[in-house]
């Protein structure tokens, strides 16, 4: 009885050499590649983000005559928010009216840069440094200290007033990212609420969304004067 002899193939070893190289090079090729798409991603996220919130303080705007105040400046992640505090914060605030959605994931940030635990996602322009100044309104354990959030037909009064330091209020920038630059201690007085260390954005830059609802990214060394 005849029996066939089979034959067995097999990689050469250098074969297999050839085939890990081929695979070093697609996977160098194609994790960065990765990478940037994830990131362009992330950042497509935040943009939609922070224009859905500067679209709501338009329509708040339009429906009520004035823009919604008087807030913290930092916008709070809701679970963070103690009961007697919602009004305090623009995030619960505008979800307890249904202008925005009340979960957390709408209001932390995309990706996690060193700033969750502070309870943050966001940052209102709600300071003594914008022109005109707390057109968000100013909240204030002293009495005199305290102002009233304004309208936006009074921010284009106040400039038509000629203010040398005014810029049109599509100009005025509304929302941005949270850092650990623009909302340190030292940016907020020593507040218990401020981001500190190296917290900054993956991307080398922030979302300003401004009074027309448009959203620019701006590179670190860029940022609007009132920061």
């Amino acid at each position: 009885m005849n029996h066939k002899k089979r034959t067995i193939a097999a990689f050469t070893l250098i074969e297999m050499l050839m085939v890990i190289s081929i695979i070093v090079i697609l996977a160098a090729i194609l994790i960065p590649t990765v990478g940037a798409v994830k990131s362009r991603a992330l950042k497509s996220e935040d943009v939609s983000k922070i224009r859905t919130m500067a679209q709501a303080v338009l329509l708040y705007n339009s429906v009520n005559g004035k823009l919604p105040g008087r807030f913290n400046r930092a916008m709070r992640v809701p679970s963070f928010v103690e009961d007697d505090e919602r009004d305090r914060w623009f995030s619960t605030t505008m979800a307890d009216m249904d202008y925005l959605p009340p979960n957390d994931a709408f209001w932390e940030p995309v990706v996690d840069y060193g700033i969750e635990g502070s309870g943050h996602g966001y940052l209102l322009n709600n300071t003594i440094y914008s022109e005109p100044p707390n057109f968000f309104g100013r909240r204030s354990n002293t009495l005199d200290k305290i102002t009233q959030p304004v309208s936006i037909v009074s921010i284009r009064a106040n400039i038509a007033e000629g203010s040398g330091d005014s810029e049109p209020a599509s100009n005025i920038w509304m929302i941005t990212n949270v850092d650990s630059q623009n909302y340190s201690s030292a940016a907020t007085g020593g507040s218990e609420y401020s981001v500190n260390g190296e917290a900054l954005t993956p991307w080398e830059g922030r979302h300003y969304a401004f009074f027309d609802a448009r959203v620019e990214f701006i590179k670190e060394g860029e940022y609007p004067s009132r920061d």
